[in-house]
């Protein structure tokens, strides 16, 4: 499931999620524009 954050860069790990909520993953530009747009919750980010 979290294989594209994994994949991202390698330190999206379970410690650096929990430190940086989307420090960068350009895998998931669906989560970005979500964070970017709280109106826009077409994704249920959890």
């Amino acid at each position: 499931m979290n294989d594209r954050k994994i994949t991202a860069d390698g330190k999206e790990g379970p410690g650096d999620r929990s430190g940086e909520a989307y420090p960068c993953i350009p895998a998931s530009p669906a989560k970005m524009e979500a964070r970017h747009s709280p109106h826009t919750t077409r994704w249920p980010h959890n």
